[in-house]
């Protein structure tokens, strides 16, 4: 890392390069693909040996698209990956102003067969006030003047 950056480094040792490497890059990419996407606007990136990690192998496709509601507006990028992601369901990932997550949640067409294994990331300035409590020891999503009723989150979410 250069002076004055933040990160984590990772260090492998003895690796027998002709064999294994291949696959750790192609392990760590369907590992963290949904996540390097989900923070490109704070420009999250991981290297290996010094290059950047590209995981469009694992992109089927990847559309934008930005919709106004009630004075709000949406940017969203929906990717379909080739495969089955490491650890991560298919999912809404909603991110404030700042391209901070602030909430997901399983899409509905999650275990379902078809191989249809994709993330949706909704950015808004809708999702800048949300917040979060236990209630009865269930996680419950509370948005500050305004909550899942509220008409632009349900376009949206149509």
């Amino acid at each position: 890392m250069q002076d004055g950056s933040t990160g984590t480094v990772v260090e492998f040792d003895d690796i027998n390069e002709e064999v294994l490497v291949s696959e750790i890059i192609e392990f760590v990419k369907t590992d963290f693909a949904w996540f390097i996407e989900l923070n490109q606007k704070r420009n999250i990136q991981l290297l290996f040996n010094g290059k950047k990690l590209d995981y469009s192998n694992l992109l089927k496709d990847k559309e934008y698209k930005q919709y106004r509601y009630e004075g709000y507006e949406f940017d969203i990028v929906f990717c379909r990956w080739e495969k089955k992601l490491h650890q991560e369901y298919s999912k809404y990932y909603y991110l404030n102003s700042n391209g901070m997550e602030v909430y997901k949640e399983n899409t509905t067409l999650n275990n379902k067969g078809d191989d249809f294994f994709h993330s949706v990331y909704i950015s808004s300035t809708l999702f800048d006030n949300f917040s979060f409590s236990k209630s009865n020891g269930q996680l419950r999503l509370e948005i500050v003047g305004k909550n899942r009723e509220d008409e632009a989150f349900k376009y949206i979410k149509r």
